[in-house]
């Protein structure tokens, strides 16, 4: 009985065909665009597949194409190593460059995996970069096989999309031509992985590399210049995840007479590719903003006053977040129910900004008669440790603690928390009421609040 692999990944769909004698009788590469299920019918259409086999799901989009067809998706990183490891099992790294991801997996001495950890959301050092920078250079992947030898090519930035485009304009001008300029590219892009992965670490151990872009010849030259024998490939490393998806399927038993007419009916009334649930507010609802008093001072303090404040003293909590675009400071009584609260913009200077908010505080107290007793004081935020020094605080918490403890506080049920800053974007999950897992942008503004107010700015809108 045949084995079949597939891997969905973002952009393209890879399938390999095993014989009963374990050898490769057929294999297949070809994007998706966005419709794997419609995809992989015409697979097994051009390569004659069977419904009985051994069959293997991996990658990316598995998730519901598995589900449709009755079996469990194998692991792609199972997948990966096992391909890897069939040639080279002294394998200590894999550098996995696919269309959309970008991942490093690190393995012990018996071929178990040690470590694992990827790119963010930003495609820098990905396919998907060159892809880009190739179709603006009227570049097919036939002339990328055969490139004359760039020994000294331009330098081009390659940490973003924009920057490259702005370097390739400028080398043209220059008079390089779309070889040396793609040299270059493939230059950057190659350092570009090596410090997302490894982080200015070098490479000390045997390292193979896979995915799409092991395809180029170009990035792997790169990569050998640098760390010579340590770094290698072969001919179907694009292909690992489904090579390794059909071996694992054999090994465990995962036989399936499958019905392949199912999937494209099924993603036809889907639409376009879908990999995970829609998020939905079902549990989520608009807060009230609503205060006593609000008022912005003189100097561009946001100010909001909870309740009438009768004169007297107020033993009060203080947390004051200092982020890099805005400056919060929070004012909660004896029974944690907030008093005060003031808003205000970094401007590049922390301490003058921490300065203002105390100024507003005194404001509020000559204002109402209220005398504030601080019983102690938190800092959170970019500049927390900064601030925390300059006024002396009790406790300098990050800001993840800091967003789950208020947001608990206000809904004790809270599974899920986003936080949209200035400078940053998190995401953070909770069980019962602690948190269970986090991340959060890197280097791009994207999905950030300066990305909205730089918009804005072109739109002469203002965000407030």
């Amino acid at each position: 009985m045949e084995a079949i692999g597939i891997d969905i990944g973002s952009l393209f769909i890879k399938v390999v065909v095993i014989n009963e004698e374990g050898a490769v009788r057929a294999v297949d590469y070809r994007s998706h665009y966005g419709y794997p299920a419609k995809a992989l019918k015409e697979v097994v259409r051009d390569l004659g597949l069977v419904d009985g086999c051994y069959l293997g799901l991996a990658g990316a989009g598995a998730h519901k194409i598995a589900q449709q067809m009755g079996v469990e998706p194998i692991d792609l990183v199972k997948a990966q190593v096992r391909s890897v490891l069939r040639r080279f099992p002294d394998t200590v790294n894999i550098i996995d460059i696919g269309g959309s991801s970008l991942s490093l997996i690190r393995l012990d001495l018996r071929g178990m995996v040690q470590g694992f950890n990827s790119n963010s959301l930003c495609a820098a050092g990905t396919g998907s970069f060159l892809d880009e920078q190739a179709q603006r250079l009227s570049i097919s992947y036939e002339d990328m096989q055969s490139l004359p030898d760039i020994e000294q090519p331009p330098i081009i930035a390659t940490r973003c999309t924009v920057f490259a485009k702005s370097d390739l304009v400028h080398r043209q001008q220059q008079g390089y031509g779309w070889q040396e300029m793609w040299a270059g590219l493939c230059v950057g892009m190659t350092n570009t992985v090596l410090q997302t992965l490894f982080q200015g670490r070098p490479i000390r151990d045997k390292t193979v590399l896979i995915g799409g872009v092991s395809q180029n010849p170009l990035v792997l030259k790169n990569l050998r210049d640098q760390y010579g024998k340590l770094v290698s490939s072969y001919p179907e490393a694009h292909l690992a995840g489904a090579e390794g998806a059909a071996s694992c399927a054999k090994e465990f038993g995962i036989e399936k007479n499958v019905e392949w007419d199912v999937l494209e009916d099924y993603f036809t009334k889907v639409g376009v590719a879908q990999w995970h649930e829609p998020l939905e507010l079902k549990k989520s609802h608009r807060p009230d903003f609503s205060v006593y008093r609000f008022y912005t001072d003189e100097a561009q303090n946001e100010v909001r006053i909870a309740r009438p404040l009768d004169p007297g003293t107020i033993g009060v909590y203080i947390g004051i977040d200092i982020g890099s675009i805005s400056t919060k400071m929070v004012l909660v009584d004896e029974d944690e129910q907030v008093v005060v609260d003031v808003y205000r913009k970094t401007s590049g200077d922390p301490i003058e900004a921490a300065r203002h908010l105390f100024r507003a505080m005194q404001r509020v107290m000559e204002d109402t008669g209220v005398s504030f007793e601080v019983l102690a004081c938190a800092t959170t935020g970019s500049g927390r440790k900064l601030i925390g020094a300059v006024i002396g605080a009790d406790i300098i918490v990050n800001e993840i603690t800091a967003h789950v403890r208020g947001t608990v506080k206000t809904a004790p049920d809270v599974e899920t928390i986003f936080e949209i800053g200035g400078q940053d974007s998190k995401f953070i999950s909770l069980r019962e009421g602690r948190a269970h897992d986090s991340n959060m942008n890197y280097i791009c503004a994207a999905g950030t609040g300066s990305f909205i107010e730089e918009q804005a700015r072109k739109l002469s809108y203002d965000v407030r």
